[in-house]
């Protein structure tokens, strides 16, 4: 499977769109566009984009790479399904509210659940990502891994886990989060 990431920085939906007749046209076969954008305001960016899908009548598999966002909810997931895309990848840093606020989130741990069980309804497989080592506390991990836990059904891949401040405590974070995601069959994606 051919796989191409669009960047979608500083481009007008036009000028996307033009950049996937250009892969449909040039590429034939099977193939999936990744759509990134990690901006609070994404909702109304792929809504447009699905418009444009829509009226282009372009027939493609996609996924978008994006951070929760208060805005995505069960009629979004639906809409961007039909347009096409297939599944979401949520870059949640963590499902602590402290540590969302301390790195200044636009989205807390609510968002986060709400978006994962809107989206899985939604049709979309779901995979999460996480950032350690920016002064998570133990009860910190242990949150997480209860989120994980309560949260299964609504995540289908875990993907990175990076590690900003390599030490033992995160790497031993790390391997935790990894076991958890094992016993929920989660599918590590790394």
């Amino acid at each position: 499977m051919l796989r191409f990431e669009i960047n979608t920085t500083n481009k007008s939906i036009s000028e996307i769109i033009q950049d996937i007749k250009n892969i449909t046209n040039q590429n034939k076969g099977i193939y999936e566009v990744i759509i990134d954008n990690l901006n609070p305001n994404a909702n109304k960016f792929y809504l447009s984009l699905c418009d444009q899908i829509l009226i282009n009548k372009l027939k493609i598999k996609w996924f978008i790479n994006t951070i929760p966002n208060i805005n995505y909810n069960l009629n979004f997931f639906k809409k961007i399904r039909f347009c096409g895309c297939f599944g979401i990848h949520l870059d949640i840093i963590s499902f602590s509210d402290s540590l969302l606020r301390f790195n200044k989130c636009s989205f807390n741990s609510i968002d986060i659940k709400n978006n994962l069980r809107d989206a899985k309804n939604g049709g979309l497989n779901t995979s999460i990502s996480f950032t350690l080592g920016k002064n998570e506390t133990k009860n910190d991990i242990d949150l997480c891994l209860s989120e994980i836990n309560d949260n299964s059904l609504y995540i289908d891949d875990l993907g990175r886990i990076r590690i900003k401040n390599k030490t033992s405590k995160t790497i031993k974070f790390r391997s935790q989060i990894l076991n958890t995601a094992k016993k929920n069959n989660i599918f590590i994606l790394n």
